[in-house]
Parts: structure tokens; sequence; C-alpha cells
């Protein structure tokens, strides 16, 4: 396990694991990754490199598709498995509404086992280092960058329209742009790389760099560590059970049930990262301590501390499968759950993509056709559109 895993069932912290919590471990499975990426991966990763610049900031050269460095070696074998984690393998369109998939929802939990959730619903592009076949590698409205995410308050009522946008650079030097639109003001507010930290819709009880999966950051401005090598119990093979929040949680801490499906071993990198030197004054962690399947680069687990290198968070990541057409099942296709403890505030936030009628996102092809629409959502002038 994680040591923060292990810290709960020990009983470390306020969260700590119910008597009667139970895990059950089955087999491995690993799926073969698609063809079509595995190529990529063999063509392009030969020519991939990392350097870092004077500046002490890493960039990123020649990328094009597929996983960047497909051995992980020294020199800076951490750096590659870092950068692996920040390009890993994704659907090309990702899509969360009421009408195709389902929002993601969010729940926040307290130490008085008081409950906040909201809906979002959300648009996830990859612009940019395409795989897929009949997709461009480059698509025509990227204007430089490679990601794009789009996400709206669905509820509670008084939030609702706040619109976050986020688009990130190919230039992986680049900070990310963060576009929010206040209903209230009636336009859009182009947040400052101050934001790193600051609560996402600032309700929430997660920062913008505990999205993506549990990383955020990029790779330009952090220095990865390889640890080690080593067998992770994960949860990916899971259903859509933990849709339905906190009924179908082993409450109070809001650990899986059972219920969602069997554990297994997990072959695992793991890495050390900490912010560099120009950006310690201004970010939220001194260190994590990141658990990267070597499979699909998936962050399973994490070891959060905070600037005074305090145990800060318990980081879990499960993930459920689903076909990818031409490719059988994949864990990386079909949604999951995000959850975090802090240990410190006694706070607790779990993010889903089910929902409690069993419904999960859509991808590619099965996306509404009017939500396939890049410059509906993934442009900078996008957000203003909500007051249509």
């Amino acid at each position: 396990m994680s040591d923060g895993l292990i810290g709960l069932w020990e009983g470390r912290w306020f969260w700590k694991m119910p008597a009667e919590a139970q895990i059950k471990v089955g087999p491995t499975m690993v799926y073969p990754l698609p063809s079509a990426y595995v190529a990529a991966s063999e063509k392009f990763g030969d020519q991939t490199q990392i350097e870092k610049a004077s500046d002490g900031r890493w960039r990123l050269k020649n990328y094009v598709a597929g996983v960047p460095f497909p051995i992980p070696s020294d020199p800076n074998k951490g750096q590659k498995i870092l950068t692996n984690l920040n390009y890993r393998i994704q659907p090309h369109l990702i899509a969360g509404y009421e009408d195709s998939g389902a929002p993601l929802t969010v729940c926040n939990l307290d130490k008085m086992s008081n409950v906040l959730c909201w809906k979002l619903e959300y648009n996830v592009r990859q612009l940019a280092y395409n795989w897929e076949p009949g997709v461009p590698q480059t698509e025509p409205t990227a204007q430089g960058a490679w990601l794009g995410i789009w996400i709206d308050v669905l509820e509670p009522e008084q939030y609702r329209y706040a619109t976050d946008l986020l688009l990130y650079w190919q230039d992986n030097l680049t900070t990310e742009d963060n576009f929010l639109f206040v209903p209230a003001l009636r336009h859009s507010l182009r947040l400052s790389d101050a934001s790193h930290c600051s609560r996402a819709f600032t309700f929430a009880d997660f920062t913008h760099d505990d999205t993506r999966g549990g990383w955020n950051g990029g790779i330009a401005d952090f220095d990865a560590t390889f640890i080690k090598r080593m067998k992770l119990l994960g949860l990916v093979q899971a259903n859509n059970d933990y849709g339905k929040f906190p009924d179908n949680y082993l409450m109070p801490l809001g650990f899986a049930k059972p219920s969602w499906g069997d554990w297994e071993l997990r072959d695992t990198w793991v890495i050390d990262v900490r912010p560099a030197a120009a950006l310690k004054g201004r970010y939220c962690y001194g260190k994590r301590i990141v658990y990267v399947d070597t499979n699909t680069y998936a962050p399973l687990a994490q070891d959060l501390y905070n600037t005074k290198m305090e145990f800060n968070k318990v980081m879990l990541e499960s993930l459920t499968p689903a076909d990818f057409p031409g490719s059988g099942k994949q864990t990386w296709t079909g949604g999951g759950i995000g959850q975090i403890w802090d240990v410190i505030t006694e706070h607790a936030a779990f993010g889903f993509t089910a929902d409690e009628k069993g419904n999960n996102w859509t991808i590619d092809g099965a996306v509404k056709p009017q939500y396939n629409n890049p410059k509906e959502y993934q442009d900078s002038g996008a957000v203003m559109h909500m007051m249509r």
C-alpha cells in the first residue's frame, strides 16, 4: 500500500478505516494498450528529450504522440516517468452532460459528517499529440494548445453557469491559461499563475493542482526523483457503484465498499516530486510521493506533504474499465473516482464520473455531436458563450 493508505488502516489520524472495512483482492488484469498508441510510442519515443535549462526549468523536446519515454531510464529517470504521467493515455474527447453520459459529481465531507455535493458538466479534448486513427495529430483549432478542459457548474443553482476553461500549451514552458466565467459579472476573468493552490470554484476542498487525476502541475517547474518500483494494491476494475454518495460508501471515511469490485496488485513506479526553487514560494505542497501505474501511467495513489514537510493528504485514484473501439477493454476509458483525505484540516473530497443511476462519461464517437465542437469548448472566448 501507499504510506497514506497504510496510515488510514493504522488509525494514525482522525480519518481512519472503520472496523468493518475490507479489501477483496482479485487477479491482476493488464489489458494490452491500443495498437495505434503502441505504434506511436515505438515510432516517436526514441526522439523525445527533456533537458534542464539554465533557469532550472525542464523543457520537453521532439514529443509527437504516444508514451514520451516508453522505457524510462537514467539519466533523469524520475523526470521521464513524470513526463509520461503528464502526457498519459486518454481518450481524444471526453464529455459529461445530462444528455451525454453523466455530469461529474464532487462531494466535500468534514469531520462532523456534513456533506456538500455539486455537479459539473465537462468537455475535455486533446488538441495535439493525438494517436487515435482518424484524428489529426494536431487539430487545426489547437492554436498552440495540446489539451483543453472546459467545466461548468450545473448544481447547486446559486453557482450555476460559473465556467472554468483550462488550456495547456504545446510549449511546456508556457504556464496553462485559466479562464473563469463569473455569471454575476457577465464576463470572464483570466486567473493568475498564483491560483495554482486556490480552491477550484472557491467552494471545493481540492485545488487546481489536485485535478486531472491528482496531477496537474506539468513538468517544467517540478523535479522528480525515482524512488523504487513496487507492487501496489489498486482498484482499477471498479464498477459504477461509487456513483451514489454516501449510500454506497463506507462511512464516515467515505472509503470503497467491496461491492465496487476487486482490488489487484499493480506494477508501479514511485517518484518523489518537488517544486523547483522558483515555484516554492507559491506552491501548496513541499513534495508529492506518486505511485504511477507502469501500464497506463495513471497516478493510483499519492502522499502529499505541505510546505513544512508535514504529511498533509492521502490521495487515491480508482478506475473503471470500458471497451475502446478496436482494442477491447481498457482501464483508462471508463471513468473513475478520485478521493482525497486531508489529515490536517480533517476534510475530505471525492470526485466521481458515474452517477447514481450507473451512467458514466462518454468518449470519442459516443459523445453527442453538439459537444464535439472545439470552438465552443476549447477556445478562450468559449466561456463567454454561457450567457446564451
